[in-house]
């Protein structure tokens, strides 16, 4: 597959490739407008979703989140690029901000990470789902979190 073929990505806001890879990943970079989502579907009994990432390096054939990749050729190299929010914590803090002015007697129930994996191998590097739980512990929600991760 070649090399660039989504090199210009872009959905909503300016995406770069990072010149770096992780293994055989590559590495793509996004400011996120907003990261805390309305839990839908499955997931409805909670209030809001959470993804520090786009993308999963795992790329489980029997995942759905592969169905919410933003274009054909990212679906079907699903597990070979990942899109690191990396504003995602400064956009956190703004978004449980405007939940609690919206909800001031309710702590959010989070489903983290309905799309993606928080604890895949390029954690180790980034370290956004970390920089996520250190703007929880000021805020309190209840928090579930969902990984295939061994977490060493």
């Amino acid at each position: 597959m070649a090399k660039a073929r989504y090199e210009g990505y872009s959905e909503g806001t300016p995406t770069k490739l990072v010149k770096e890879t992780f293994g055989d990943t590559k590495i793509y970079a996004q400011n996120a407008k907003s990261i805390l989502n309305p839990a839908t579907g499955f997931i409805a009994a909670y209030d809001l979703t959470l993804n520090p990432y786009r993308g999963c390096q795992y790329g489980c054939s029997y995942c759905y989140a592969t169905a919410f990749s933003p274009n054909y050729n990212m679906r079907q190299d699903w597990g070979k690029w990942v899109i690191i929010k990396e504003n995602a914590a400064l956009v956190l803090e703004k978004d449980l901000e405007s939940w609690y002015k919206k909800n001031p007697n309710k702590f959010p129930t989070i489903y983290m990470s309905s799309v993606t994996d928080p604890y895949q191998p390029i954690e180790s590097k980034y370290q956004l789902t970390r920089s996520l739980l250190e703007v929880m512990l000021e805020y309190r929600p209840t928090l579930v979190i969902q990984t295939r991760s061994p977490i060493k």
